[in-house]
């Protein structure tokens, strides 16, 4: 019996579906949205208008890891890929809340618990797919004054299709 294969474009492409779907735990009128910019968030960070736009604007990337795949049959490997979920977070105080920065952190470990909640649950991976494991969370990246960008490393393991001639 073949196994169910996926690819990281459908696992890409469903996590981003999941992440959009989020009612966030802080400033909840404003949801996640994906950027959908040509260029990598970062690069759309570095040109665009710093401004409330960017507010939980992410993306989903392969990161910087993959493992040797493992070769099930001649159908099919198994994958285990780290994957980069980042979030831009603009320095505009005041749709934080009166806390000012500490205001700003309160959110952003909010919303990367949240999102890996998300891509962590079983029941929101793709057919195909058998786990996504979140990684330690690094500190958002503050090199740009105006804007933060958080990354939320993940590892997912999946069936790959595989045709062995």
């Amino acid at each position: 019996m073949p196994l169910t294969t996926t690819t990281f474009h459908a696992i890409r492409d469903q996590m981003a579906t999941k992440i959009a779907l989020i009612t966030p735990s802080f400033v909840p009128e404003r949801k996640f949205a994906r950027s959908k910019r040509r260029a990598t968030l970062g690069a759309w960070v570095q040109s665009a208008a710093k401004g409330e736009a960017l507010f939980r604007a992410f993306e989903v990337v392969r990161g910087d890891g993959e493992g040797e795949p493992i070769h099930i049959d001649a159908s099919a490997l198994l994958r285990t890929m780290a994957v980069t979920v980042n979030v831009a977070y603009p320095m505009l105080l005041a749709i934080y809340g009166s806390a000012d920065l500490d205001d700003v952190e309160k959110v952003v470990r909010s919303d990367a618990a949240q999102i890996r909640d998300v891509l962590f649950s079983s029941g929101n991976y793709v057919a195909g797919q058998q786990a996504a494991f979140p990684q330690p969370l690094p500190e958002p990246d503050r090199s740009d004054p105006d804007v933060w960008l958080q990354s939320i490393p993940i590892n997912v393991v999946f069936y790959e299709s595989e045709t062995l001639v």
